[in-house]
């Protein structure tokens, strides 16, 4: 993942800083920036992201010193990690994951994705509701797991099913295949076999790369009960060696809000106990890995630059 100014400043604000100040210069982009931590003690930061690696370790010092000179502690991000810096993939890491999109947290995110989910156009929006569905289940994926999701299913009009490939924190891609529906989704047999076929034509293009964990199908509602679900899922297992998982909408709008004001804790959960562990995902195993990752995290400051 590579530097872009706007994700930087999603990922800052997302996290809890206020952004006071912003400066662009030939070689760098600076965000100073004011961050209460847990005991309400506002920590003056200033982040530089520099656009280059031909960066000298005095060079960062000098800049460091004239930061901490106006009172801030300064964070150095570079393209490659130094003995002054942090990479940009750390900096994203720390914070949770970067923020590719700021549609999954407005406000009215959630009631757009449960009309789309119906197949219904949500009101003030143009286009194919399935299409849009689609796109607002990518948005919601990209702020969970910090990554940005690959989105070919909507943009194909001929194809079997949905083209939306995620990666979680913790390294585990897998396909997603939204289903907008006016009544709960059939889960069946003819349903499963594109399916199979999807995941077939991705573990051939993931060959060298990190192999597909599981397979996972969004929708409003399903037909089946949790217990078929179970049963539909096992037997994928059985076939493809591969976890078939079932998200409803009203689940993933869940798994935003708890971390909308904790995105931080978004690298720190296992998902693949929670998304690639096969059947339905559970609520409740979610909010307990939350708790878990809240009650076991480490508090740790940011790494800043210059020995000042």
């Amino acid at each position: 993942m590579s530097f872009e100014v706007a994700t930087a400043h999603r990922t800052l604000v997302a996290s809890g800083y206020r952004v006071v100040d912003f400066l662009r210069h030939e070689d760098r982009t600076d965000f100073v920036c004011d961050c209460p931590d847990p005991l309400g003690v506002t920590i003056p930061y200033y982040f530089v992201f520099f656009h280059s690696d031909s960066l000298s370790d005095g060079h960062l010092q000098g800049i460091g010193q004239y930061i901490r000179g106006q009172g801030r502690l300064p964070v150095f991000v570079t393209p490659q990690a130094s003995t002054e810096s942090i990479p940009w993939e750390d900096f994203t890491a720390a914070l949770g994951g970067a923020i590719p999109s700021w549609r999954a947290l407005g406000e009215d995110f959630p009631a757009l994705l449960i009309v789309a989910a119906s197949n219904s156009l949500p009101a003030g929006t143009q286009g194919e509701a399935w299409a849009l569905f689609e796109e607002l289940v990518a948005d919601g994926l990209e702020f969970l797991f910090g990554h940005r999701v690959h989105r070919l299913g909507s943009r194909r009009r001929v194809r079997p099913v949905s083209d939306m490939i995620a990666q979680t924190p913790d390294r585990r891609v897998i396909l997603v295949d939204a289903k907008a529906s006016s009544s709960p989704f059939d889960v069946g047999i003819p349903e499963l076999r594109p399916l199979s076929e999807y995941l077939h034509r991705h573990q051939h293009r993931q060959t060298g790369a990190d192999p597909i964990s599981a397979v996972t199908v969004v929708a409003a509602e399903f037909r089946q009960d949790e217990d078929r679900l179970q049963e539909l899922s096992d037997g994928f297992l059985a076939e493809e060696r591969v976890p078939l998982s079932f998200l409803r909408v009203d689940t993933l709008i869940t798994m935003i809000n708890a971390l909308i004001h904790a995105p931080w804790l978004r690298n720190r959960i296992r998902w693949s106990h929670i998304v690639c562990a096969g059947s339905l995902v559970s609520v409740d195993r979610f909010n307990r890995d939350v708790d878990d990752a809240r009650a076991e995290r480490f508090p740790m400051p940011p790494r800043t630059g210059g020995k000042g």
